[in-house]
């Protein structure tokens, strides 16, 4: 697709006759930047059938970000294709669509695994528990993720500990942080400071000035019982650029892997948080304020 605008000719034109590389990114695309004339819901609806499994695996993921971004999708239709997409033979389908339930789940309010409360009927007051997470942004405009690597119990694979802030499966990959109402570790305090010392100043990168807070509901319980799947919990939201690995910034905790890759990738080729997924979604939102363009 390279950099030519999303039309809906071109749309057609891809899904007729390809590039195979251009239809799986397609539905990711899309659902992003929801260009005028296109009816992105019915493309990835359409997609979500294809005999490609990273078009159609692609194609429901992005249903679960147009519940995020637009809050407005056809249940009946939507439903019967992820159960579907749950059920398919190949893993990357199946971890799509499980990273789009959650999803649907958060954004839509809709019934899953039999968690049927609703965020309509949910009066969010008083969050349960509190935490900071950092976007790290190195010179290629890689982001830093994560993930334990240790014996655990409630991850599919048993090789992956509980996420610690119980907001994502163990075997998610997930944004470096940290519980704000616990003893900082000394990574934890270092990085906040060098964020502080470049706060309310476009210093390098607009990136640095990005700073927000949102109220989300917890997909997981909390392994340390900070809170229960369905509580509302507060996320900060900050980025830093940093020159990558060789900034030291944040270094691995033992028993972390870590890894530097492109937003895109979080966003759609690798098993990410839902959480960790949105607040790269905001980041992106906030980059087209700042600059005109998309950080994606």
């Amino acid at each position: 697709m390279g950099e030519d605008a999303l039309t809906p000719q071109l749309v057609a034109q891809i899904i007729e006759r390809g590039p195979l590389e251009d239809l799986q990114t397609l539905p990711i695309a899309l659902s992003l930047g929801l260009p005028d004339g296109v009816d992105v819901q019915a493309v990835c609806l359409e997609l979500a059938e294809h005999e490609d499994e990273y078009v159609r695996g692609n194609a429901v993921l992005a249903l679960g970000h147009l519940a995020r971004l637009t809050r407005d999708l056809h249940e009946s239709r939507v439903r019967k294709v992820l159960g579907e997409a749950l059920e398919d033979e190949s893993e990357f389908v199946r971890g799509q669509a499980d990273s789009a339930r959650s999803d649907l789940h958060m954004f839509m309010g809709w019934d899953f695994d039999g968690y049927a409360q609703s965020q309509a009927d949910i009066a969010p007051v008083f969050p349960e528990a509190r935490y900071q997470l950092y976007i790290i942004v190195d010179a290629e405009s890689r982001v830093l993720i994560e993930r334990d690597h240790q014996p655990g119990e409630i991850a599919p694979s048993k090789r992956f500990a509980p996420d610690p802030r119980g907001l994502s499966h163990g075997h998610d990959w997930r944004l470096p942080g940290f519980a704000m109402d616990a003893p900082l570790s000394s990574s934890a305090k270092a990085l906040n400071a060098a964020w502080d010392a470049r706060k309310g100043t476009a210093f390098v990168n607009e990136s640095n000035v990005f700073d927000e807070a949102v109220l989300v509901q917890a997909s997981q319980d909390s392994p340390i019982g900070a809170h229960a799947r369905g509580d509302w919990v507060w996320l900060k939201l900050r980025a830093y650029y940093c020159n990558g690995p060789s900034s030291g910034l944040w270094p691995a905790a033992p028993g972390i892997e870590q890894q530097w890759v492109e937003p895109s990738k979080v966003m759609a080729d690798l098993p990410v948080g839902a959480h960790d997924r949105y607040a790269i979604a905001c980041l992106d939102a906030f980059w087209m304020q700042q600059t005109g363009g998309a950080f994606l």
